[in-house]
């Protein structure tokens, strides 16, 4: 009579996706912010790497006179990283609490306006509230981290391709096959 709702396995398309951020999760607004944070953050974190780089080449005694220029230096791209991380996570946390109450009321609206005959008396109340709680759990938890994850990863992939190319300019040619492997574009 009853089932297990975990036992469904769902493919999910990237139109879903597509059509969840921008009609629940903010739309441009978070691909902007999101992405400006990460811009920033990467950056800060390429030029804070650069810089710790550049000093330790430098001789024993050039190191001592420069060390709090330095040391300034990437103690403020520090703190910038810091604050881009914070940003990038709030908006991420705060997008999705707007998605979540959004997606809520969408629901609540279509549930109300079922007709009774068709879904209250087939469904029992406890299976529509676990519906209601676990969609909006993973959603608010778990989708958030999930995509956050992958524009940190994204972005990260996309700076060491931009360092490996600077060392060495024959890395332009191993690049398109290293994303060939990782995304299984073919």
């Amino acid at each position: 009579m009853t089932t297990n709702e975990g036992d469904e396995e769902l493919k999910v398309k990237f139109s879903t996706y597509r059509r969840y951020i921008m009609n629940y999760f903010g739309g441009w607004k978070f691909i902007i912010l999101s992405n400006l944070s990460i811009i920033a953050f990467t950056q800060c974190k390429l030029y804070n790497d650069y810089l710790l780089g550049v000093w330790s080449q430098n001789t024993s005694s050039e190191q001592h006179e420069e060390f709090y220029f330095y040391a300034q230096m990437i103690v403020g791209f520090s703190f910038l990283i810091s604050f881009f991380v914070y940003l990038r996570a709030a908006s991420m946390q705060i997008f999705s609490w707007y998605a979540t109450r959004k997606l809520h009321e969408d629901m609540m609206h279509s549930i109300l306006n079922a007709p009774v005959n068709l879904y209250f008396d087939k469904t029992p109340l406890s299976r529509i509230l676990n519906i209601f709680s676990k969609d909006l759990n993973q959603l608010e938890i778990q989708m958030s981290y999930h995509m956050s994850s992958f524009v940190g990863m994204l972005y990260q992939l996309l700076s060491i391709a931009f360092v490996a190319i600077a060392a060495s300019k024959y890395m332009v040619f191993l690049i398109p096959f290293v994303f060939i492997m990782c995304f299984d574009i073919v």
